[in-house]
């Protein structure tokens, strides 16, 4: 997405009312704004504010001077018009936190003196300093306040350029139906005003989110329909970003041949027009053309092209598909190292993706969660005044009333009766808005839960994708390592899985999580339950994640190993696991009545990958590793270094 916000985020300093005089020369604005405090020596250091933007020292100076007579004056609106260009010019200078301050101070004022035209500007301006900022739900819940308080009947002309960004912003959440809703609005408000570019903006954006969300044929109408009116007015730049649109919807509709047919055209300058996330789908939908029809060395030249323009471009979004490209490119072609490499670094990227994207929610999480203290603290500030302008006025009257005796006793009745009537008014606000911070703390539990089902989600989707790639790989040694990577991934999802089903979000039942791995692996060695019987003894208490990935990592080894190895040509026997807290130490017991190991056989496990494994991971949790092959195998760990969670 383009930075669609830019428009926006300088708003104010487009739309301030100007007064009656204008100066050309700084010396003459000066003279005025210090030759005394009333209005226009405010609007005077507003001017010199302006004009001072490119230096953020010298702009706020001038606009504290300026709202140091707008505050003496009593007005409202210059206050707060003064503190929001204070907030722009910071936002611009890269001063987030500063410029969210500002709009808040100017909020206050505002909101105070009920001015709508001025709160929607605000309003677009905070959205556009938290897009920036990366929190795209609370720049979406600005720009919708700001809708709110926008004129409908065209007369606003930042009102489709709102919608548009409101639009998007429901595209990338993902939330299709409200980005189609607003488009489509933005699209009539446009054609209304007859503005050519700005409907071709919005219609292909249209055409684009019903790519996206499947609805093909709509979207290849809509396309269709930007292009004639792109030929129409001869716009070649505007047809390579249309027709490239056009061309992943025919790919995804498995209309190739079309996709091929449109791009040709603009190869020989190799899409000179477009930008890069768009010249990197054209080559991605020439690997793909390519790769069906076997013409697999201009497959391979096409996503080595956009892998390319891809890591100079720093654009990742079509990462995963150029290496999944690349890696079914080298498999047709025998080149199965190269392929393993693409394979590695799609899992890789897709790992780093998902680390991300966690990062990013639990951010934007906090974000929001801030926000909303900010605007409860708000509350009470903007309670607060009106409480200190009602005892203000309070005192005012009861001079006077002392002066007048005969009034004296009847009016200090009164304002006694209203003002607890008004502290009684207060009071039940301000438990308001307790209860509505109470419910943003809900709230919060309730994005964490939802944090750790993505995590699992992802984590299966690994799974799912190790499984996909075990189908094709002949070799036993390599198709058992895929299989035992899917299980040790399959531990982790249920870590994740545990946490947002429980209503303890800082730990995990171990018992039950156990019961669940013990199934899983036997399940996945499809183990008859009449073959090896398994015995769990594990008492029922709470982990934190920090201990029981390491651990269950550990169980998963060597339970696995178990089943693999200690019960060889079918023969039947049982396994035991149990895992006890005795005196600040946690005991881990597993053991099998198999075949046992002799010192060679111990010799040669120790070093395999999956001991190494169970080593690291002992360390990491501070424990001592006892193991006998007499007998069976059996197995002590005691574990020193955990957390447990109440």
């Amino acid at each position: 997405m383009s930075r669609i916000a830019l428009v926006l985020l300088c708003l104010t300093f487009f739309n301030i009312p100007r007064s009656g005089f204008a100066f050309d020369v700084t010396d003459s604005l000066l003279h005025v704004a210090q030759s005394g405090m009333d209005r226009e020596a405010a609007l005077a250091y507003k001017q010199l504010a302006m004009q001072s933007v490119d230096s953020l020292d010298l702009h706020l100076s001038y606009s504290y001077e300026g709202l140091k007579i707008a505050q003496q004056l009593q007005d409202d609106l210059l206050s707060g018009n003064l503190l929001m260009n204070m907030g722009v010019a910071s936002d611009m200078h890269g001063q987030f936190d500063q410029a969210i301050h500002f709009y808040d101070s100017a909020l206050l004022y505002l909101e105070r003196g009920n001015y709508p035209d001025w709160l929607s500007s605000l309003y677009i301006n905070y959205g556009a300093a938290y897009y920036f900022h990366g929190s795209n739900h609370l720049a979406l819940d600005y720009w919708l306040k700001a809708y709110a308080l926008c004129a409908k009947d065209g007369s606003d002309e930042n009102y489709p350029v709102l919608l548009n960004n409101i639009a998007q912003i429901y595209m990338e959440l993902e939330k299709y139906p409200e980005a189609i809703r607003y488009f489509e609005e933005a699209l009539l408000v446009k054609e209304a005003q007859s503005s050519v570019r700005r409907y071709l903006n919005t219609l292909r954006n249209l055409g684009k989110i019903y790519q996206i969300s499947g609805d093909y044929d709509k979207s290849i109408q809509l396309l269709n329909k930007a292009r004639n009116v792109t030929l129409e007015i001869n716009d070649e730049e505007g047809l390579q970003i249309i027709d490239v649109y056009l061309a992943e919807t025919f790919a995804k509709n498995d209309q190739i041949e079309n996709a091929r047919e449109l791009l040709s055209p603009h190869w020989k300058d190799g899409f000179s027009a477009c930008r890069n996330d768009l010249k990197i789908e054209a080559y991605i939908i020439a690997g793909d053309y390519f790769g069906k029809t076997n013409n697999l060395s201009a497959a391979l030249t096409s996503f080595l092209k956009a892998n390319e323009l891809a890591m100079a471009s720093g654009v990742q979004s079509d990462q995963l598909s150029i290496l999944q490209g690349l890696a079914d490119i080298y498999y047709k072609q025998r080149n199965y190292h190269q392929a393993v490499i693409a394979e590695r670094e799609f899992s890789r990227f897709q790992k780093r993706q998902i680390q991300d994207n966690r990062l990013a929610v639990e951010q934007e999480m906090q974000v929001k969660f801030n926000t909303l203290r900010k605007e409860e603290e708000n509350a009470v500030l903007r309670e607060q005044a009106i409480l200190k302008d009602a005892l203000l006025t309070k005192s005012k009257k009861n001079l006077w009333l002392v002066i007048l005796i005969l009034i004296a006793v009847i009016g200090i009745a009164i304002q006694i009766y209203f003002s607890r009537k008004k502290v009684n008014t207060l009071a039940k606000s301000l438990e308001d808005k307790r209860q509505k911070l109470r419910k943003s703390l809900d709230e919060r539990e309730l994005l964490l839960k939802e944090i750790h089902h993505r995590v699992k989600n992802n984590l299966q989707f690994i799974s799912s994708l190790l499984s996909l790639q075990s189908r094709h790989v002949q070799d036993p040694l390599a198709y058992e390592a895929l299989k035992t990577g899917q299980d040790r991934v399959r531990s982790m999802a249920l870590i994740h899985q545990n946490l947002y089903q429980e209503d303890n979000l800082a730990g995990v039942p171990i018992k039950t999580y156990f019961e669940k791995l013990t199934q899983n692996l036997f399940d996945s060695y499809n183990i008859s339950p009449n073959r090896i019987t398994l015995n769990l003894d594990v008492e029922d208490f709470y982990l934190d994640v920090d201990t029981i990935v390491p651990l269950g990592l550990i169980v998963n080894e060597l339970i696995s190993n178990a089943l693999k190895h200690a019960f060889p040509h079918e023969d039947k026997g049982e396994v035991e696991m149990k895992l006890k807290e005795e005196k600040g130490i946690i005991k881990l017991e597993i053991n099998d009545n198999g075949v046992g190991i002799n010192k060679d056989t111990q010799v040669k496990l120790g070093n395999s990958f999956g001991f190494r494994l169970v080593n690291a991971f002992k360390d990491q949790l501070g424990a001592e590793f006892e193991i006998n092959g007499i007998n069976g195998t059996h197995i002590i760990l005691k574990i020193t270094d955990y957390q447990k969670v109440a």
